[in-house]
């Protein structure tokens, strides 16, 4: 277990660390807004009256972000490099604005520490990587559950979700991958507990506490998006469950903690008034209620879909199409039998969190379009909506003996599709930037990192034994689900549903 672990955690380290090598200052989401909550966080500007912050000129693209970026939708290549630290012009404390001045200071404190110690450059590439160590922690716990369950398909399900995109935000200063990575853990843990039987082990319950108090102090957005993971977990567990686990004193401290995260998060919000995002006139676009929704559905949504594998930087570099499509084959070739073959307790879960994540999409357009512009990104909906193929891999509506063909085939082609979107994106980036790191330090690492990945799964896939989670080593005799079919194929270790304890 703890050297599965430890594969995972190195394979998405070295993943994560190729996109933090491979692009240049704000060369992902809104980082130029995060890069300065990083540093006043550990400099102690925790709640700020305004959205200005007070960082060292060393720490920040020399000319004007707005204009380069914004208003003439230019790559970050853009940008022309800040003045050295050490030096007058680059020591001298300057204000900028963040649009994140107020987020919560959980995830900034620690990636913070190396801004501190060195705020240039070299500084925001040692802040990238600590930032994929802590994604990566997590869905290496994620990926070592899914092996100690031996469900084939969730280890090729959760090669699936840890997209391009998941990966080059989990390798820069951005709270939103944490937040992915959290809501990955969130399910795997949480479906490990409700479908499976006797009382949840520690692992089960330290996992799911961790990931639900981050997505509930993180982003100001992970309290609705862990409301719908429970959910849909609490429509998919097994019938009598949750009366089960609510006798078990383990799964009482979960609660418990998770209420206090959320206590915790709630009073954040009030404190810092982190929704009153001011209007910004010049972005702000006064359509019509119609015209609104038209947009969301016509253009809005294409680019969700695309932003969840791969479109970087500010949505102007995006994987090619086939590379998308090629993604999306896998993961309906996973979940499209599940739907069909499982029960409707499982086709409610997964239509309603479904319908909720593209919700929350839709609402924050409709609110934030005539104050703000266009607003939501696929990538904001990524905790609930991967669950999607989570979900699928907790079904027994999968055939059990092409688990191992479908997992090898996701590792191979998946571990392809990462490597070839770094170089797209690097190579793109080192055209017009030389003060980066060399592409060849992004491909060995990104290289290394698919490899290592990819002996998991295989691992994973091959293993054979009773899983053990917390609890007796000895099998527990399956009880069949009365929302499963009776003649769904299932594997001789119930991979894809039941889970022994």
């Amino acid at each position: 277990m703890r050297r599965v672990w430890l594969l995972a955690f190195l394979g998405y380290l070295l993943l994560g660390s190729a996109w933090a090598a491979g692009v240049p200052v704000n060369g992902t989401y809104d980082e130029i807004q995060h890069i300065p909550r990083a540093y006043s966080v550990v400099t102690g500007q925790l709640v700020l009256d305004g959205y200005h912050v007070e960082a060292p000129a060393s720490l920040l693209p020399h000319n004007d972000y707005l204009t380069c970026l914004d208003q003439k939708r230019l790559a970050a290549s853009c940008q022309t490099p800040p003045p050295a630290a050490g030096t007058a012009a680059g020591d001298a404390t300057v204000k900028v604005y963040s649009a994140a001045a107020r987020y919560s200071p959980v995830y900034y404190a620690v990636v913070g520490l190396p801004l501190l110690v060195s705020p240039d450059l070299d500084g925001i590439i040692a802040a990238r990587v600590l930032s994929a160590a802590l994604s990566a922690a997590l869905l290496a716990t994620a990926l070592a559950i899914a092996w100690r369950l031996r469900n084939r398909y969730l280890v090729g399900g959760l090669l699936l979700v840890s997209t391009p995109m998941m990966m080059n935000l989990a390798g820069s200063v951005n709270p939103n991958g944490l937040e992915i990575a959290a809501g990955v853990l969130a399910w795997v843990s949480l479906l490990a507990i409700v479908r499976g039987e006797g009382a949840p082990g520690r692992l089960l319950l330290w996992s799911a506490g961790v990931s639900g108090a981050l997505l509930l102090t993180v982003r100001h957005l992970g309290p609705v998006l862990l409301g719908i993971i429970v959910l849909a977990c609490l429509v998919f567990a097994k019938r009598g469950r949750i009366r089960e686990l609510l006798r078990n004193n383990g799964f009482r401290w979960l609660l418990g903690g998770l209420a206090i995260a959320a206590l915790l998060g709630a009073l954040w919000m009030v404190v810092s008034s982190v929704n009153t995002l001011p209007d910004d006139t010049k972005r702000a676009a006064h359509l019509s209620l119609s015209q609104t929704v038209e947009q969301i559905v016509r253009i809005r949504t294409p680019f969700y879909l695309n932003q969840v594998v791969g479109q970087f930087s500010y949505g102007e570099l995006t994987l090619p199409g086939w590379a998308i499509l090629g993604w999306y084959a896998f993961v309906a070739a996973l979940a499209i039998p599940a739907f069909l073959y499982a029960g409707r307790r499982y086709q409610l879960a997964w239509l309603g969190t479904a319908a909720a994540c593209f919700a929350v999409l839709a609402a924050l357009e409709l609110y934030f379009v005539p104050k703000v512009g266009w607003y939501s990104h696929g990538r904001y909906a990524m905790p609930a909506g991967l669950g999607l193929v989570i979900l699928a891999a907790f079904t027994k509506g999968l055939p059990g003996d092409l688990a191992v063909r479908f997992t090898r085939m996701v590792a191979l082609v998946t571990g392809l599709l990462h490597i070839y979107a770094v170089m797209e994106v690097t190579l793109r980036y080192r055209e017009q930037v030389t003060s980066m790191p060399s592409p060849a330090y992004a491909f060995c690492a990104g290289t290394a990192g698919v490899l290592l990945l990819g002996a998991v799964a295989w691992i994973g896939v091959t293993g054979t034994g009773v899983a053990r989670i917390g609890g007796s080593s000895q099998p527990t005799p399956t009880r069949r689900d009365p929302d499963t079919p009776n003649n769904v194929g299932r594997s001789s270790e119930d991979e894809a549903g039941a889970v022994a304890h």
